[in-house]
């Protein structure tokens, strides 16, 4: 405040010499008339050269004056850029969303949720591959394509787009990206021969194409038409869909993998479930399973993407994390 006072009531004290305004008119025809001629003299007196520590005190003031000026402007483009910063780094952030994260860990994710007498299964209650596929089968979808109201109605098209709360918008399918080890042959033989599994990396990732139940190619002649899992059993490259490596408990994986999607409704999204489950679409050479969809939720206008990754280490069992991501794409709406 004390800068910004004395900037504006900051006065100076300069000193300006008295014209005589008949000279300064015949100086100016006479300069017009011949360009070449000498510089004006419109001051009635000449004045004296400075002294020589009036000069040094006049300089170290004028430098002070740029000083002022250059911190001036410092402080001001500062005092811009604070802005700027605390607007981009609070403006997708929210106190409602610990509210968001929390709803939607316990329909999905914990054990206590707050309807009475719920026992399908929660995601920390997952503990093999067979109570994986149970979740997804009793929970999972149920939550993302309800079919009834609370009453017992039945939704109409536009309310199946929201899921069971009828509060957050589904965005998007569901979908199960899975990651897979190279398969190799055991260097330790005993009554036969066995294949191994190893280690999964990123250097590591089998990315060949296989036909349904992970059979080689060349597959059935009409598989991918009458078989509804058909894609899930392909790579997909991490450059096809945006991917990035996630960082897991157990490892690193990558963007990429093999994707079923669930995006029709309730009814074909458990048919692609059984025929995963039937021809055993997670086996011993599964490193982890993802399960990601996007949420929309209208009230708080915030978007939630949300990932289970369920990790299978080799030596044996699961280890699963929960990644609830709120963010708010669209800013400029509202008063502000």
């Amino acid at each position: 405040m004390s800068v910004i006072f004395s900037w504006i009531v900051k006065s100076y004290k300069e000193k300006t010499g008295k014209y005589d305004r008949e000279k300064l008119l015949l100086e100016t025809k006479r300069r017009a008339a011949s360009p070449c001629s000498d510089l004006l003299d419109v001051n009635k007196k000449k004045q004296s050269p400075l002294k020589p520590k009036k000069l040094a005190r006049l300089k170290e003031k004028r430098q002070q004056r740029l000083r002022m000026q250059e911190i001036f402007i410092e402080l001001v483009l500062y005092t811009i850029f604070l802005a700027v910063l605390y607007c981009v780094s609070f403006s997708n952030r929210d106190s409602r969303w610990y509210n968001v994260k929390n709803h939607l860990d316990q329909h999905l994710i914990t054990t206590n949720n707050i309807t009475a007498g719920d026992s399908t299964l929660k995601y920390d209650q997952v503990t093999t591959a067979s109570n994986l596929y149970v979740w997804i089968d009793d929970t999972l979808i149920p939550f993302l394509f309800p079919r009834y109201h609370s009453n017992g109605d039945q939704l109409n098209a536009d309310r199946r787009l929201y899921v069971q709360d009828n509060v957050n918008f589904r965005v998007g399918p569901m979908r199960l990206r899975q990651l897979r080890a190279v398969p190799e042959p055991c260097s330790t033989q005993f009554w036969g021969n066995f294949t191994c599994y190893d280690e999964y990396s990123i250097s590591g990732e089998d990315d060949v194409n296989y036909c349904v139940a992970w059979e080689s190619r060349p597959c059935v002649r009409g598989q991918t038409v009458y078989n509804m899992t058909s894609a899930a059993w392909n790579f997909v490259s991490s450059v096809d869909i945006w991917g990035l490596p996630v960082a897991g408990l157990q490892s690193t994986y990558g963007g990429g993998g093999y994707i079923a999607e669930f995006m029709v409704n309730y009814n074909i999204s458990r048919l692609i479930l059984n025929d995963l489950y039937k021809y055993t679409w997670i086996d011993r050479a599964t490193r982890a399973i993802f399960t990601e969809f996007t949420l929309y939720n209208v009230d708080d206008n915030v978007f939630v993407f949300i990932t289970f990754l369920t990790e299978f280490p080799e030596t044996g069992g699961v280890i699963k994390s929960t990644s609830i991501k709120p963010f708010r794409p669209y800013q400029h709406i509202g008063s502000i």
